[in-house]
């Protein structure tokens, strides 16, 4: 089997003006644009949204209908302009309901989506719960998996993922709390897998509520180590090229393989 080396991830770390779907489009296509070498970008929770919202109709108006809307065409054309996946965190519009979703544009035109298992906090008030299931995917020879921002939290989401042998954990994020980018650190560590976060910066205030967003977008390694990281409060693109095949060894030492070394008939869920 031939693989691929030296995947070419990206993150971009931005602040998304809020229910302004031209203007967060055009940083979006503008971050990929001007890193044509790139083959993975991945980028933040609700990118081309923003993130509160004052009503669910506030919220269906700038939600997105995959496929067969004017953002998703745009989207699908920007990952065959630059021969790039794309991973796209952005409000799903079906029927009557709206997921909190993840959707990833390949270059050949074709798309997987990932809806939001666990919604936090206000999320829930205009978000319908995930559907799906995970999603999971090859990409040049490397096996990929999506989560959202705080399923983070669910160790079990992440473990799941990666017994389906996921290699590159891919995180579009809106984090609010202080742990999420530790928390990814040991997901990394704990199924050895690349994890890559997408989180945005800036503030939203809307009816009385406001929230700040941590940045720090981060690409961690399998042994936990952050290869590569934003700053709290800068608009940027920072990208690493990684070697997925790391991924497929599971172990810690030689007696000890992560996996092999499960007891799952005596875990109690």
């Amino acid at each position: 089997m031939i693989y691929i080396l030296n995947m070419k991830l990206g993150v971009y770390q931005f602040n998304p003006e809020r229910l302004n779907l031209d203007a967060n489009l055009r940083k979006i296509s503008n971050a990929v644009l001007s890193h044509p070498q790139l083959d993975i970008v991945v980028f933040p929770e609700l990118a081309t949204s923003g993130y509160l919202f004052k009503s669910k109709n506030e919220l269906m108006d700038v939600a997105v209908e995959v496929p067969g809307s004017p953002v998703f065409e745009r989207l699908v054309s920007l990952a065959g302009d630059t021969d790039a996946l794309l991973v796209v965190g952005l409000p799903e519009k079906k029927g009557d309901c709206v997921y909190n979703s993840a959707v990833a544009f390949f270059p050949d035109g074709t798309f997987m989506t990932y809806r939001k298992l666990h919604l936090f906090d206000r999320e829930k008030w205009y978000f319908t719960p995930g559907d799906i299931g995970l999603t999971t995917f090859t990409f040049r020879d490397a096996k990929v998996g999506i989560m959202i921002c705080f399923d983070w939290i669910f160790p079990e989401m992440a473990r799941s993922i990666a017994l389906l042998g996921v290699e590159l954990l891919l995180h579009p994020a809106n984090l609010v709390l202080p742990w999420g980018q530790r928390a990814m650190q040991i997901r990394a560590i704990e199924n050895r897998i690349f994890t890559a976060t997408a989180n945005r910066i800036g503030k939203e205030s809307v009816s009385g509520v406001s929230l700040t967003f941590t940045g720090r977008s981060q690409i961690v390694s399998p042994d936990g180590k952050v290869i590569v990281s934003a700053d709290e409060s800068s608009e940027m693109v920072i990208f690493a090229d990684i070697d997925t095949s790391i991924a497929r060894d599971k172990k810690i030492t030689k007696n000890n393989d992560i996996f092999e070394d499960r007891r799952p008939e005596f875990y109690k869920l």
